[in-house]
């Protein structure tokens, strides 16, 4: 595939499904975590593009930054998250346990 110069990406525009398989230990994190940051009770620690930077030229430029300000990125605000399991138990337990604001749904 041949290179293209002046490739333009439109920034991102309302919401964004991630829909997730599973609603374990890593999965209930997410989501919880997730909602954490959207409520500002937590930072984004450990998300690359929400804390970390880039550096553009050279080193001695300065020109540092974040990276969710140089691409466009969907807003975590914006970030819709479904999820299932087999055992649809699990799905209303874990999601009264980590979070008010999910919706369990059975596979």
């Amino acid at each position: 595939m041949p290179a293209q110069d002046n490739v333009r990406i439109a920034p991102a525009d309302g919401k964004l499904g991630v829909l997730i398989p599973g609603m374990g230990a890593v999965t209930t994190t997410f989501i919880a975590g997730l909602e954490a940051v959207k409520r500002g009770l937590a930072k984004p620690i450990g998300s690359l593009t929400q804390l970390s930077t880039i550096r553009l030229g050279k080193r001695t430029e300065g020109r540092t930054p974040l990276i969710k300000d140089l691409v466009p990125l969907t807003p975590l605000e914006d970030l819709v998250i479904g999820a299932w399991d087999i055992r649809s138990r699990a799905i209303g337990w874990r999601a009264r346990k980590n979070t008010a604001r999910a919706s369990p749904r059975s596979a």
